[in-house]
């Protein structure tokens, strides 16, 4: 009995120190929390300068003076300097900061754009008389590649008309004025241009007696002759063009053939994303893997597949 009585006895004891120490911390919080404040202070009266004490506004404005940045020095170009005749476009013609658009590549002199009612006469030259982007651009003097261009973009302005999408015939506009677009002038430029490879020069040892020819040279470089280079731009020349992509021909070029990769129930589509010309290639079920040129599953055989698989059943 005397040792339960001493146990409780102490935890009284206990209780009532806690009980103790947390009203002196809350005491303390609520009597000293003035304390923290900063004490008033009498406010002194300031002495004033006198005349020998006050310095000239210039000494200051120098001594104050910041140093001007990059953004700062262009707008006080544009606005007080030579760039105020940049303000407002010149209409009829380019307005460049010299004589190229880009000062520190001189050597990028692009011709002006053609007018767009050149551009409707050649989509019509197509499209109703027939003609091959290679007679349009021997009639205009504009290369083939320009030719096939301005035929797209012309071909994908009917679509957003024929959509009733707005057309921005004042940007179309205002841009051939500023660019210098010339009505009655045509650009004349070569049918076909190829840009060389350059890359470090090559030396090759060559004794006089030995015959180096062309071939030789190209196979050395670890390129095509000059002749197969020439007789492929003539061949993709002489192809039909066609504005539809969908209405491309399909080219399918055999690579293998195995009967153990095959399978009877489907086909495998491989797409190389490693490649810019994302080429596509297909495992067919008797096992010949081919390259599809041209491929593109359309809409509705997506929907198709997407269908068939919701109505396949699911075997547990």
């Amino acid at each position: 009995m005397r040792r339960s009585f001493c146990q409780a006895n102490n935890l009284l004891e206990r209780r009532n120190k806690h009980l103790i120490f947390l009203n002196s911390i809350i005491r303390t919080y609520h009597s000293t929390f003035p304390v923290f404040s900063p004490a008033p202070t009498e406010k002194k009266e300031e002495a004033k300068p006198t005349s020998d004490q006050i310095t000239p506004k210039s000494s200051l404005d120098t001594k104050k003076k910041k140093k001007i940045k990059g953004g700062a020095r262009l707008h006080k170009w544009l606005t007080q300097e030579g760039g105020n005749e940049f303000k407002e476009p010149r209409l009829g013609g380019t307005h460049y900061y010299g004589e190229t658009p880009f000062p520190m590549n001189p050597l990028f002199r692009p011709r002006p754009p053609l007018d767009d009612a050149l551009k409707d006469k050649i989509y019509e030259s197509f499209t109703k008389e027939g003609l091959s982007p290679r007679q349009i651009g021997q009639t205009y003097s504009i290369s083939v590649k320009r030719v096939e261009a301005i035929l797209k973009l012309k071909h994908l302005e009917k679509k957003m008309q024929e959509k009733g999408k707005p057309l921005q015939t004042d940007f179309r506009k205002n841009m051939e004025a500023m660019l210098g677009v010339k009505r009655d002038k045509h650009i004349e430029e070569p049918l076909n241009v190829i840009l060389p490879r350059v890359n470090r020069p090559l030396f090759e040892l060559v004794d006089e007696d030995e015959e180096f020819t062309p071939e030789a040279a190209a196979k050395k470089l670890g390129r095509p002759p000059f002749e197969e280079i020439k007789r492929r731009i003539l061949e993709e020349e002489s192809k039909k063009f066609v504005l539809d992509e969908a209405k491309k021909r399909e080219e399918v070029i055999l690579i293998s053939k195995e009967k153990s990769e095959g399978n009877k129930r489907f086909r495998f589509v491989f797409t190389d994303i490693s490649d810019k010309e994302k080429k596509v290639y297909i495992r067919e079920r008797d096992g010949r893997l081919v390259q599809r040129i041209g491929f593109k599953i359309d809409d509705q055989t997506l929907d198709k597949q997407q269908q068939h698989q919701q109505h396949q059943p699911i075997l547990l």
